[in-house]
């Protein structure tokens, strides 16, 4: 199952030109930049910061204002959020698995005007689950795609397989079965057509 959610994170990340991947231990921290670097396009007027968790459905996490000093973590991550306003970096600690999903730096105008920025998909796993994922990479797009094509190759493999293959040798089982009835009914016919009837004979 985590080896599942891994590729589950990594596919909702394709959706995106590119993403940090982070990985950490249970009761570790991680550091999530907001920074205007992230954006892909000006932000100039965009006062209003968001960070949003993103796994089996979206919440938010903290609100911060850039006009004034205040940040604002929601209820979950109230005693576990320090703020380092100068880079806009948030440090989330005491991780357990519930933290594993994509985190979303959204900037806001207004409630209708919003950009997309940093995006981060972290794995909140034990040493053997993922080990494969150093602590923090950067995945480019090319290689996330590639990642996509050969799980969807896998599975149409799979699907190839186990439900195409069986009905396509049960359809040639009944087409033989068929077939050797058909000629089995024409031999028959074939051989009663050649003995001539005698009605004496078969009044004896």
């Amino acid at each position: 199952m985590i080896l599942l959610a891994c590729f589950v994170l990594l596919l909702c990340l394709s959706a995106y030109s590119e993403g940090t991947v982070i990985s950490q231990e249970p009761g570790g921290s991680i550091n999530l930049t907001c920074s205007f670097d992230g954006c892909p396009s000006n932000i100039s007027g965009y006062k209003y910061l968001y960070l949003y968790y993103d796994f089996h459905e979206q919440e938010e996490v903290l609100f911060y204002d850039n006009n004034s000093p205040s940040c604002t973590p929601r209820l979950k991550y109230e005693h576990r959020i320090q703020t380092h306003r100068s880079t806009l970096t948030f440090t989330i600690s005491n991780l357990t698995v519930n933290d594993t999903g994509i985190y979303r730096c959204v900037y806001k105008k207004s409630a209708n005007i919003a950009v997309k920025c940093s995006v981060y998909a972290v794995f909140i796993t034990e040493k053997t689950s993922c080990s494969s994922i150093p602590p923090t990479i950067i995945i480019p797009p090319l290689m996330l795609y590639v990642i996509f094509i050969c799980i969807i190759s896998v599975l149409t493999m799979w699907i190839f397989f186990l439900l195409i293959i069986p009905r396509v040798k049960q359809w040639c089982i009944g087409r033989k079965a068929r077939d050797a009835q058909t000629v089995s009914s024409d031999n028959v016919y074939e051989i009663m057509s050649k003995k001539p009837w005698n009605p004496d004979h078969s009044s004896d």
